[in-house]
């Protein structure tokens, strides 16, 4: 969104269980001074520069998209991260397709709709692993030139545009590009580079166009790296797609980054995953987010 003086305005809108209210959306507590903070940490919106040091705050989060695949379809993740973050009164909404890209969904009428459809608290846009996980000459050109496409789209209604950071493959993917050696590690690097790669694009181009719309990688394939060194069973038997351990901690990493706040103690869970298993994915969650932050912003 362009700086433009806000006028608050009282609309009619549908909510989550299909009744209507009068209540006007809330819009997000945004860090507006970006020129004056450095880069690591003007990408977030709920960041503030004081005293060589950066404060997060909580944003109230009423809306979120969720654009994807089958990585954000399987086992539900949008409405796990609803459930998880039931009292911050959040509602999830999806534009999802098996095996869909960046370009696939910048070529949709239905998902071009549904993000110029209304104001949103925040979209998240998710590429297929194999996509940004290839080498660079490969996915400038097939993935981050639709991503700045998306994120000027979207940069219209809403402030906040997340790029969801998915898992490597179980055993990675050998091919003539990535090498015929190739294995989960070594993907999940690749991935980590790939979305920081297109977050370091739209951040430019939000400075460039003067725009307030923040690009935050959300790093849930790096939370799955820990959590598999600890023993987690967190792809299914296509070593491709989560298991209900695997959803439901993408879900707690959504929750920490989105709110800057720990999801260790919420109650709600999914089945397949124990109360314990619950708790100790939440720490994962948080402990993951927040050393990224510590190592990555205001240094």
């Amino acid at each position: 969104m362009k700086s433009t003086p806000f006028l608050l305005v009282c609309s009619l809108f549908v909510i989550g269980n299909g009744t209507k209210s009068t209540t006007p959306p809330v819009k997000p507590i945004v860090c507006r001074a970006y020129d004056r903070l450095p880069l690591s940490c003007s990408e977030y919106d709920n960041c503030k520069y004081q005293s060589n040091k950066c404060i997060f705050s909580a944003i109230p989060l009423d809306r979120v998209l969720f654009v994807g695949n089958s990585f954000t379809l399987v086992n539900n993740l949008p409405l796990v991260f609803e459930r998880l973050a039931v009292k911050k009164n959040a509602k999830s909404y999806t534009s999802a397709r098996g095996a869909a890209t960046f370009n696939s969904h910048w070529h949709s009428n239905e998902t071009r709709s549904l993000i110029t459809g209304r104001n949103w608290s925040a979209v998240v846009l998710q590429e297929q692993s194999a996509f940004l996980s290839d080498i660079p000459q490969n996915y400038i050109p097939r993935s981050i030139v639709y991503s700045k496409q998306l994120y000027n789209l979207a940069a219209n209604h809403t402030l906040r545009v997340n790029l969801f950071e998915t898992w490597g493959y179980k055993n990675g993917n050998p091919n003539s590009q990535t090498g015929l050696d190739d294995n989960y590690n070594k993907m999940q690097v690749r991935l980590r580079e790939g979305y920081e790669t297109t977050r370091a694009a739209l951040v430019l181009k939000k400075l460039q166009q003067k725009l307030n719309t923040s690009a935050t990688v959300v790093y849930v394939g790096e939370a799955w790296r820990v959590a598999m060194t600890k023993g987690y069973k967190l792809h299914q038997n296509d070593e491709i797609h989560p298991t209900p351990h695997g959803t439901y901690l993408a879900a707690c990493v959504f929750y920490a980054t989105l709110y800057s706040e720990s999801p260790v103690g919420l109650s709600y869970t999914i089945k397949g995953v124990s109360r314990q298993h619950a708790r100790a994915l939440q720490r994962i969650a948080w402990n993951t987010i927040s050393l990224l932050r510590n190592q990555q912003q205001c240094q």
